[in-house]
């Protein structure tokens, strides 16, 4: 794979400026119904055979297919001769191929090139197939492939895919999961009647092909607003994020002990405007130190690759991306990183500049919207602002609006592109990337809400809209849902009770919903109960407690708890840890627990007064604190601290606020509230 390899700024120039689609299928496939007219070979029912040494073969397919809706082929190789060890290199390996041509009446279509291989790393031999992408325009077809991927599936063993998607004013071409980027020439193209062409060449073995289904299937190449290299599984959150799971994982499988660069990409297919501020919400688990991720600003959605293919033309193609290099070891530090096909590059200063960021739950699976990491970015005409997590950390970061005007090949756009890279030191580290979004709107208000059956009042949300399109309301499965059912006003979401009707009563399990705009969605979660209870404080039984001396307890204290209609969120004062207290929660209807503080606790205390705060909640995510005094020793002297209004106290916690897991009563929910 000489090409793919050699210095990491090389590789950082061709391929950290790709994102790839992951498919996802919305038809079901069809049989192969059509006939062959055969050269050189036979088709037996859908088998081309090919028998003999260097005979080739060529086959026809009698249907008109239609790439403008979408096609796809799924096929078996029978047998065939393997290209030995050749690294991976299209242009290395000889002519032994199966090569399927789509061509229009006028000349113009795209041809997929298969070269399956054996690949040695180390003691283990390998099968590996290479999938080459080519563009016919006005029948002159490109004499080195706009760009070539290896498939990860076993050569004879797997059933293998081929399909050409129009999607986004482009044409996007698939084999076995991998995407090839657009070529923007082929935009306009109409494809909508081609015919297909299958060729063979096998220098040994007789080549023999099952083409099991050819079928019009529309699939959709993006999951929200990006596209990933795919294929990954993808976890859809309540919130309205979606985590990219393993994006790595079909790149890592069996890499061996080979010296190779393992890469994984996600980027937006929306460009959103230069001139406004940029607001990105995103996670990223890489699983350990020792690997870094960039964040990269492209003109356009997709970018030419490969800049030593100088055969091909891409003066219709973005022509730049600048971006930043995440290092992931402590202390953490991030640096500029320039891409231009004129070669580009930071400046000696700029690149001796590393800037300290502060990323939340690194190297940790995604847990919820206090672990998202926020990004802006304001472009500007002579330089450009960038912070994470309120931290500045540059005002001077060399990118103008310029960079996306359409003299550079832009759109007033920028399109961002994430990567990540791991070494073959750590080929199962598994990376993970959860995005929620671009200027998304965030609710403010409470996103844990209960609402009785019968209610018939409008449900009104707290929404701080950034002007990213209409705000939209949708259901659990992220269906738009109808217009009339919801209105927004004065930084109010208004959603009327038919929106609800619907629903079945289920005090255990909330409803899943979201308010979403052109860049993502936030969630929130309605829970339909009989009735709705308003939460009440807990009572704590004593209220205090004195401790005569400093270091004279003998044994727990155990306090009596009624949490009346709340549930135990936390306990905390006076430098209590959680391994220094039980609390038994209510069981058999009761509402009446307990909490046991520890000896140990207790003896830590120095003289004065503490004071311990119990919070509870609702289901609602309204919460209750209830405070709790401990006395030790003679404290008139003492300065300590002192309890305001009695020894038991509560306060009503704005349901707008704080962020809590619950452990409710009846089992183990796990609630969650915005800040």
């Amino acid at each position: 794979m000489k090409k793919r390899l050699g210095k990491l700024v090389g590789l950082l120039a061709v391929s950290l400026v790709l994102a790839l689609p992951q498919l996802g299928i919305l038809g079901a496939a069809a049989d192969e119904t059509g006939s062959w007219d055969v050269t050189n070979g036979s088709a037996a029912g859908t088998v081309l055979t090919a028998a003999g040494t260097d005979n080739d073969l060529s086959a026809v397919y009698s249907e008109t297919l239609n790439l403008n809706d979408g096609i796809s082929i799924q096929y078996d190789i029978k047998s065939f001769t393997l290209n030995e060890d050749v690294q991976g290199d299209a242009d290395e390996m000889d002519n032994q191929m199966i090569t399927f041509s789509f061509l229009s009446s006028e000349n113009n279509g795209i041809s997929l090139v298969v070269r399956p291989y054996r690949l040695q790393w180390g003691a283990k031999l390998n099968q590996r197939m290479m999938v080459a992408v080519y563009y016919t325009e006005n029948g002159v077809t490109m004499n080195a492939p706009m760009w070539y991927f290896d498939t990860y599936l076993e050569v004879f063993d797997d059933t293998h895919t081929l399909s050409v998607q129009h999607s986004y004013g482009s044409f996007y071409v698939e084999g076995d999961g991998r995407i090839a980027p657009p070529y923007r020439p082929a935009c306009d193209w109409d494809l909508s009647k081609t015919t297909l062409t299958v060729t063979m060449h096998s220098c040994k073995d007789a080549a023999s092909v099952d083409i099991k289904s050819i079928a019009a299937e529309k699939t959709k190449i993006a999951e929200g607003e990006w596209l990933d290299m795919g294929p990954s599984e993808h976890i859809y959150q309540p919130d309205g994020s979606i985590t990219y799971k393993n994006i790595d994982e079909q790149f890592t499988a069996d890499v061996g002990s080979g010296n190779l660069w393992l890469h994984s990409h996600i980027g937006s297919v929306r460009g959103y405007d230069v001139t406004e501020k940029i607001t990105l919400k995103v996670h990223y688990n890489l699983n350990g130190a020792g690997v870094w991720w960039g964040m990269y600003f492209a003109n356009q959605a997709m970018l030419p690759l490969d800049q030593e293919k100088t055969s091909i033309d891409y003066t219709d193609n973005s022509q730049a991306c600048k971006g930043i290099q995440f290092q992931n070891v402590t202390p953490f530090k991030a640096q500029t990183y320039y891409y231009k096909q004129e070669g580009e590059t930071p400046t000696e200063e700029e690149a001796k500049q590393l800037k300290q960021y502060y990323p939340n739950g690194v190297s940790v699976a995604y847990g919820g919207e206090e672990m998202l990491n926020t990004i802006e970015i304001e472009i500007g005409e002579t330089a450009t602002k960038i912070s994470f997590n309120g931290t500045l950390l540059w005002d001077d970061f060399r990118m103008t609006r310029d960079d996306f005007s359409a003299a550079n090949g832009g759109d007033g756009k920028v399109y961002f592109i994430f990567e990540f890279i791991e070494t073959p030191a750590t080929p199962t580290r598994g990376i993970d990337m959860t995005i929620k979004g671009i200027n998304v709107p965030e609710i403010t208000s409470s996103t844990t809400l209960t609402r009785a059956k019968a209610d018939t009042s409008d449900l009104v949300l707290d929404v701080d809209d950034p002007g990213n399109g209409a705000l939209r309301l949708y259901d659990a499965d992220r269906n738009e849902m109808d217009s009339s059912l919801y209105s927004y006003a004065n930084g109010k979401f208004s959603i009327k009770a038919a929106a609800f009707a619907d629903l079945a009563v289920n005090e255990d399990t909330p409803y899943n919903f979201f308010v979403g705009n052109d860049g993502g969605l936030d969630g929130f979660s309605v829970r339909i109960m009989n009735e709705v209870v308003a939460l009440e404080p807990a009572v704590i039984t004593p209220a205090s407690y004195t401790l005569a001396q400093a270091g004279s307890a003998t044994e727990d204290l155990v306090l009596s708890v009624d949490f009346k209609t709340g549930s135990f969120v936390s306990l905390v004062g006076g430098g209590l840890t959680r391994s220094q207290y039980t609390v038994t929660e209510p069981a058999d209807g009761s509402t009446v627990g307990s909490i046991k503080l520890s000896k140990d606790f207790l003896n830590n205390l120095k003289d004065g007064t503490v004071t311990i705060r119990l919070t509870t909640q609702d289901l609602s995510g309204a919460q209750e604190v209830t405070e709790f005094t401990i006395t030790v020793g003679d404290t008139s002297s003492s300065g300590g601290e002192t309890p305001a209004g009695g020894g038991c106290r509560s306060a009503l916690f704005a349901s707008a606020g704080g962020a809590a897991a619950a452990i409710l009563a009846a089992g183990a929910w796990l609630l969650r509230r915005k800040k």
